[in-house]
């Protein structure tokens, strides 16, 4: 058995600097498990006027479908399975389409605090 008076001097403080890189990560735990440390304190739950996940999961899957149109649309005309101007307006629908989307949840979020006190 060992104890710390036969370990050399640089040993000793290798030793002592590894204690204290320890101690250092059990602070940095500490600190992210109260939530403070990269997130900063806990934020009240956020109110919509329509609920919250169903607006997000609806304007998803619409922008999911319109991107799937969209994509499919343009590889045929590429192929030359339909005319070029379908593409462009496949890209254009799929603008508006995301667009009005993003500004529906935004406002949704928004005007949430106001709706419902």
């Amino acid at each position: 058995m060992w104890n710390m008076s036969s370990l050399g001097s640089a040993a000793y403080s290798r030793l002592g600097a590894v204690v204290m890189q320890v101690e250092k990560i059990h602070d940095v735990k500490r600190h992210v498990s109260n939530g403070d440390a990269l997130h900063g304190p806990k934020q009240p739950p956020r109110v919509a006027v329509i609920n919250l996940k169903v607006t997000r999961l609806i304007a998803f899957v619409i922008v999911s479908l319109s991107l799937l149109t969209a994509s499919v649309v343009c590889v045929a005309a590429i192929w030359n399975y339909v005319e070029t101007d379908y593409a462009w307006r496949a890209l254009g629908s799929l603008g508006v389409v995301s667009a009005a989307a993003a500004i529906f949840v935004s406002l949704n979020e928004g005007f949430g605090p106001f709706v419902r006190g």
